[in-house]
């Protein structure tokens, strides 16, 4: 399997789907943390990208998590764009490939079950690793104080 430019289609289309949604969700995040944080990183010499990713971007760490789990939720569980941009069956993603199994002559109701407990293991695995992250960066936004 050989990386070419038509993988890059879904991928570039599902990102930017995810970016108004990103850009939304984190502003009350960014809010939140005090400017003089920034100011004291600044004071101590960090610059403006050094600033942004070692002093703003753990402040916010749950918004991070939950905006990143949501993100990849969308992409993952997206037919439309990778059915419309993988012309070849073999270059569809896992989630777009359980039509292999119907066909004119019926469906194998018992693979695509085996299939789909398959594909949803990674998601399962996200929720339980990231639960609390997920959780607190959900609840944080929803009092204004």
């Amino acid at each position: 399997m050989v990386w070419n430019r038509y993988y890059i289609a879904p991928a570039l289309a599902i990102s930017s789907a995810s970016v108004p949604f990103i850009v939304v969700t984190l502003r009350p995040y960014f809010k939140a943390v005090p400017v003089s944080l920034d100011d004291a990183a600044r004071i101590d010499g960090c610059g403006v990208l050094k600033s942004f990713f070692y002093i703003m971007i753990p402040a916010i760490r749950t918004g991070v998590v939950t905006v990143t789990v949501i993100s990849f939720l969308n992409g993952w569980n997206d037919l439309a764009y990778s059915m419309t941009f993988n012309v070849k069956p073999e270059m569809r993603p896992l989630t777009a490939n359980i039509y292999k199994f119907v066909s004119k002559y019926g469906t194998k109701w018992n693979c695509i079950m085996a299939y789909g407990a398959i594909l949803v293991l990674p998601v399962v695995l996200i929720f339980v690793f990231l639960q609390k992250q997920i959780v607190g960066g959900l609840t944080a936004g929803a009092v204004k104080e």
